[in-house]
């Protein structure tokens, strides 16, 4: 009589396993997932470093002057949106991907008559309400924004409040250009913040008022960091206190109340904010 050889796992062994999968899946997933945010930055900056190009190709064709912005001259045939950064980089590119950080992506904050879509701002895109109110032509939207100042309104721009003319860079050859912030990581088309301005009470809050602009810049998109590139074309990410610090406009105050320079501590920030490296 011969005896049957049975194969196959012993329930211990399939448990056994199951247990090293288990063991390596902890280990690697974490990995896994900063390999897919540092790939996330790598894409956001070279999609930043694109609209650089853009505009040294531009000051190029305009003297070195930047691109007219908000206050630039507006006519029957050329409205605000044709003055703004996407509008006038248009003619040097076609791939309209490049103006959506793969962390945001195409989901807009609010719909075509300005309503909320519960996106937050962080991870949401400027869009259909923009298009609406003029701001934008039918089909732009993106999660990039311009620092405001970084145009070339002209002479007699329209009113900014109590930015003068003389804030304004309007020429992308200057001394300081690889401290002066010039597409970033936004909710906003763009925004034009003060050394005064106060931080988001909350992350992604990041609502505009007005007043408090750099709320518009201040994401938490990127683990405590926003995607920049600068007027001289350099390019990195930018701590969100660093924010304070970058030479905005040409009265900027580097070294204001919201820097360590200026005598801000770690317990000045809202909460949300505390644990990010102080500048």
């Amino acid at each position: 009589m011969f005896k049957r050889n049975k194969s196959g796992f012993t329930l211990i062994e399939l448990l056994v396993v199951i247990s090293i999968i288990a063991l390596l899946m902890s280990i690697l997933l974490p990995s896994l997932g900063k390999a897919r945010k540092k790939a996330r930055e790598v894409i956001c900056l070279t999609n930043l470093k694109q609209w650089g190009i853009m505009a040294h190709m531009y000051a190029n064709d305009y003297n070195d002057s930047l691109h007219p912005g908000y206050g630039g001259e507006r006519t029957a045939s050329r409205t605000i949106r044709d003055n703004l950064w996407f509008a006038a980089y248009r003619p040097y590119h076609k791939d309209t991907g490049i103006i959506f950080c793969p962390e945001a992506g195409n989901r807009f904050m609010y719909d075509e008559q300005g309503n909320p879509t519960g996106n937050m701002p962080g991870h949401s895109s400027w869009g259909p309400y923009n298009q609406d109110r003029g701001w934008a032509a039918e089909g732009d939207s993106g999660s990039y924004g311009s620092n405001g100042y970084c145009t070339n309104p002209g002479d007699t721009p329209k009113i900014f409040g109590s930015r003068p003319n003389d804030y304004f860079w309007k020429k992308k050859t200057v001394s300081c250009a690889n401290r002066i912030p010039f597409i970033l990581d936004c909710w906003w088309i763009f925004g034009m913040p003060q050394c005064i301005d106060m931080p988001p009470d909350y992350v992604q809050e990041g609502r505009k008022t007005g007043q408090d602009e750099m709320r518009l810049f201040t994401l938490d998109r990127h683990s405590g960091k926003i995607g920049a590139v600068f007027l001289d074309g350099s390019l990195r990410m930018v701590g969100l206190k660093e924010l304070w610090t970058l030479k905005w406009h040409q009265g900027y105050n580097t070294n204001g109340p919201w820097t360590q320079a200026g005598g801000v501590t770690r317990g000045d920030w809202p909460e949300w904010m505390r644990g990010f490296k102080d500048f």
